[in-house]
């Protein structure tokens, strides 16, 4: 009985799941239903299906032993360790950073693999809260078009700000602080 009870507690640390509040809840239905359009434009076919996207990352993040889930879940990693070790070098080498972590041990790719699946659904919800509409502009071409990498920066510049207010001149095209 006592193994049981921690292979349940086990499988269910082991799947991450992401709370969302009820205004990205409603976005994230939303978009899935616009990814599932038949009339999409070429270009936003081309979208959905870029690894680099968020439309692809919204549309594969959930899945489980699928092709698409173990591609995105590859590129998030490689993207993790790139951003992980371009900040140490910049701190190495004394540069300012655009983001102020203090323990850049947080992000960590081997003790917090979820670190950057975290950033990117905290980001979303900072979107949503700041400008609910902002993705749902010019027939959601934002939600097709933007960037994980966008996604990521424009998390870790407001989740570790180094200003108390994001001068205008470090604030990212397209996004609202």
């Amino acid at each position: 009985m006592k193994s049981l009870f921690t292979l349940l507690i086990g499988m269910c640390l082991s799947f991450p799941t992401w709370a969302h509040s009820p205004t990205l809840t409603t976005l994230l239905d939303e978009l899935k239903a616009q990814y599932q359009r038949s009339d999409l434009l070429t270009i936003e076919k081309r979208y959905k299906n870029d690894i680099t996207k968020l439309a692809y990352f919204l549309q594969h993040i959930d899945a489980q032993g699928t092709p698409e889930k173990e591609k995105l879940d590859t590129y998030l990693i490689g993207l993790h360790n790139g951003i992980y070790d371009t900040v140490n070098m910049q701190r190495r080498m004394n540069a300012p950073t655009w983001f102020c972590m203090r323990d850049t041990m947080i992000m960590n790719p081997k003790r917090h693999p979820d670190f950057l699946k975290s950033v990117i659904w905290n980001a979303l919800e900072k979107t949503v809260e700041i400008d609910p509409n902002g993705l749902r502009q010019d027939n959601y071409a934002g939600a097709f078009g933007v960037s994980i990498n966008q996604v990521i920066k424009y998390g870790l510049q407001t989740q570790y700000p180094c200003f108390e207010t994001i001068p205008k001149s470090l604030q990212l095209n397209g996004w609202k602080y």
